[in-house]
């Protein structure tokens, strides 16, 4: 706390407050739970980035002392989302429904993979999941694709998958937003 307090100004005057992320965060949520709770008494603004494969548990523990969610929703299909992550999606996908039931300002994220969970059949398998999820869900961000972590596999010695050369146009982007929105009447955006 005493480390977040240095920026206290800057998150004063921006708007900001503190972000935990990972790894993955809220396999900590004893951590978590205690520092945000001193966050919010100080009057900082927190968040959570998670792809919430965890316990709900976790997940219930910090949601008193966290303001805004970003949610990871990678693939929709299951058997998909297993053979590209190694995980099957069931556990993500309750936590998110569970949270969005509870929880007012959560913010969907959606890495666009080419050839992985960009198809039409993809968008709308999203668009399913999504209409299930409560009111919680202030809004969708696209996630433009890019090949940033290829230098970290050679460091680490490990075969790096490059899906496409580059990332998405915004056009294709823009696409992808317009789509999301009509299926799901959620706001989106990319970055």
């Amino acid at each position: 706390l005493e480390e977040i307090q240095k920026d206290s100004h800057y998150y004063l005057s921006s708007g900001g407050g503190v972000t935990f992320s990972g790894g993955e965060c809220l396999l900590y949520p004893e951590f978590v739970a205690q520092l945000a709770k001193k966050c919010k008494v100080h009057g900082i603004h927190t968040a959570i980035e998670s792809a919430f494969f965890v316990p709900w548990e976790n997940v219930e523990r910090v949601i008193p002392f966290i303001d805004l969610f970003f949610a990871d929703l990678k693939i929709p299909d299951s058997e998909k989302h297993k053979k590209f992550t190694g995980q099957h999606n069931e556990l993500i996908i309750e936590n998110i429904k569970k949270l969005s039931k509870v929880h007012k300002n959560i913010i969907l994220r959606i890495p666009v993979i080419p050839g992985v969970n960009d198809s039409d059949d993809d968008i709308d398998a999203f668009a399913e999941i999504i209409k299930t999820f409560g009111k919680g869900i202030k809004e969708i961000e696209l996630l433009k694709y890019n090949n940033l972590a290829e230098s970290k596999y050679d460091i680490a010695g490990k075969e790096y998958t490059k899906f496409a050369e580059k990332a998405q146009t915004n056009e294709e982007m823009q696409k992808l937003c317009s789509a999301f929105k009509e299926k799901c009447n959620k706001n989106c955006y990319f970055a």
